[in-house]
């Protein structure tokens, strides 16, 4: 058909993103051709993982301010710490875990709360800017433990706002 016309027109190119944890492979294939790595390692390892990042865009001779870096990780924000202990124990209960024997053990909390970033506002702007601090560009988190809480998902905008401003 010779007059078919598209409305809107298409964009130039689609913005590319690619989320993983591997340093070989994965972070590799961001820094060849993506505009965006979202990361879902453990936030321990995020300097050494950065680092393997770093290392690719320099083969490629890829500026690291042409792509965004963030991690992937799970928000539990509460009006108090222990309001937020609370949701968090509820979380790990609810998936079939005993939350207090689980996060007794010290090498098993820092496995399961790897990529969580938790508690009061206060120490959420801190976690928060812990990120950041690392070198990464913003932070995506999941919310599963208010995903019906309108109340406090606006709790978690505001902190968040505060702590990215």
């Amino acid at each position: 058909m010779k007059e078919a016309f598209n409305s809107p027109s298409p964009i130039d190119r689609i913005p590319i993103l690619v989320g993983g944890q591997g340093e070989q492979k994965t972070f590799k294939i961001a820094a060849q051709y993506a505009d965006e790595l979202n990361t879902t390692a453990n936030f321990a390892d995020l300097p050494r993982k950065l680092d393997a990042f770093q290392g690719h865009l320099d083969a490629l001779g890829r500026d690291r301010s042409d792509i965004t870096v963030t991690p992937l990780g799970s928000l539990v924000v509460g009006e108090t710490h222990d309001a937020a202990a609370a949701k968090l124990k509820a979380l790990i209960n609810s998936r079939g875990f005993d939350a207090d024997s689980l996060l007794a053990d010290e090498a098993g909390a820092r496995q399961l709360l790897g990529r969580f970033v938790w508690g009061d506002p206060d120490e959420v702007i801190a976690g928060v800017r812990e990120l950041i601090a690392l070198g990464l560009d913003g932070v995506v988190f999941n919310m599963v433990a208010d995903a019906d809480d309108v109340e406090n998902i606006a709790l978690a905008g505001e902190t968040l706002t505060t702590a990215l401003g």
